[in-house]
């Protein structure tokens, strides 16, 4: 439901480096990325179609799932494990048949972190029956229709 966010990257008009800024360049040149630019990476990719009812059962686990049919005709399934200490171990089940393509993580050293977050592809793809989902991070699973 969002229609767009205002964001600054650089110097702003005030002259200095706006704290949330998803870029940050030091004084030799070299740009480097912050927490929120792979958030944004992560909204972006996950969000580029449209989102579909589920249900997900959680317990008292702060967590989230957030399915989207996204544009190709495959399913990305954003989970969002907001719990501190605990490990969310998820199973996805569908009316039809999924087979997983892709598997995204986001992660840091901790929840309040300023630096180290990324959002990186997995070489080995989950079993959608037990995708685990450490405590205080996200992940994108994408599938296919079988």
């Amino acid at each position: 439901g969002a229609a767009g966010v205002n964001i600054e990257t650089g110097v702003n008009q005030l002259g200095w480096m706006s704290w949330y800024s998803p870029l940050i360049t030091d004084n030799s040149g070299n740009v480097f990325t912050r927490p929120e630019f792979s958030g944004m990476l992560a909204f972006a990719y996950a969000s580029s179609g449209e989102r579909i009812w589920s249900e997900c059962e959680t317990g008292e686990l702060n967590f989230k799932a957030y399915p989207v049919a996204v544009r190709n005709g495959q399913l990305a399934v954003t989970l969002i494990n907001k719990d501190v200490t605990r490990n969310a171990l998820v199973s996805l089940t569908s009316t039809k048949r999924l087979k997983p393509i892709r598997w995204d993580r986001l992660s840091g050293p901790s929840l309040s972190s300023k630096e180290g977050v990324v959002l990186r592809g997995d070489r080995d793809l989950p079993s959608l029956q037990q995708l685990m989902v450490p405590a205080g991070s996200a992940a994108i699973v994408t599938c296919s229709y079988v």
